[in-house]
């Protein structure tokens, strides 16, 4: 099981969870020039009903469940991330670049709509549901450093 890091606005408002830190995810290079990190969303599991006989009644069921022979989970889940309490901006921003122009959709805290990030558009007007997130560094704190600073106001 992969562990799951989270992320805050700078107002403290939890808005992502994800399988993959930060720094190491790639990010954009020239002539991006905002160097925004690339995060893969990829897509959560699909629900699908439940058959009773496969339900682990214990514990021990449980890890039986889980692993096999070799102690490996032969149907792993893809990773994938979570957004919380973000909004997509309903218009793009349109951006110059050296190479032309670029439609940029912002997302944004919920809470103190900081741009925490985009998506890209396609030339015809469109908005792109992508694969991927571009995530602006300077406006996410990861949970263990909010954990550091100790409560809002204290000094």
């Amino acid at each position: 099981m992969p562990s799951i890091t989270t992320y805050h606005c700078l107002c403290t408002h939890l808005l992502l969870a994800t399988p993959y830190p930060l720094p190491t995810l790639p990010q954009r290079q020239s002539p991006g020039l905002d160097h925004a990190r690339i995060l893969p969303l990829g897509k959560p599991p699909s629900q699908t009903s439940v058959d009773e006989d496969t339900i682990p009644s214990t514990i021990a069921d449980i890890s039986l469940h889980n692993n096999d022979s070799n102690g490996l989970d032969k149907e792993a889940e893809p990773l994938y991330s979570l957004l919380l309490n973000t909004t997509l901006d309903r218009r793009p921003v349109i951006v110059r670049r050296e190479d032309g122009f670029e439609k940029r959709w912002v997302r944004r805290c919920g809470r103190c709509r900081t741009g925490v990030g985009y998506v890209l558009g396609d030339g015809d007007g469109e908005q792109v549901h992508g694969e991927v997130l571009y995530l602006l560094e300077e406006g996410l704190v990861e949970t263990e450093e909010l954990k550091k600073q100790g409560p809002l106001g204290s000094d």
